[in-house]
């Protein structure tokens, strides 16, 4: 009896997996919209010196900025040229930030000339 019982749940699980695949994947569920477009973004890499050096300009479009600095030497992270090692937010070597913002970036090494990368992200294309 516990056999007949087993297969019988095995045979329900089969069933309803079959089922989801026919009905859940195969047919698509009438609220939910089919994603056919990609998320545009552009890329960057931008070599910040001992004086303040624009990453990114303002861009009404960009939805977020995502900026790594690969090397070892830290930099700083501000919104205006006037960005200094005193007031800038730190980026240290090997770390990475993620900006929400539409506003202008720059940046300030705190030693030797330091290359920053990064990937920007817009509602549409710029």
């Amino acid at each position: 009896m516990s056999t007949v019982r087993l297969n019988m749940t095995k045979l329900y699980r089969w069933g309803l997996c079959l089922s989801l695949v026919l009905f859940g994947y195969l047919i698509p569920h009438p609220r939910v919209q089919a994603q056919t477009s990609a998320v545009p973004f552009d890329t960057l890499q931008v070599s910040v010196l001992s004086t303040a050096t624009a990453l990114a300009p303002a861009n009404g479009n960009r939805t977020g900025l995502l900026l790594t600095n690969p090397g070892t030497v830290g930099v700083y992270i501000g919104n205006s040229l006037s960005v200094t090692t005193a007031n800038g937010a730190f980026l240290p070597g090997g770390g990475s930030i993620s900006l929400p913002t539409r506003a202008p970036v720059f940046a300030i090494s705190s030693g030797a000339t330091q290359v920053i990368t990064g990937l920007e992200t817009f509602e549409k294309l710029p």
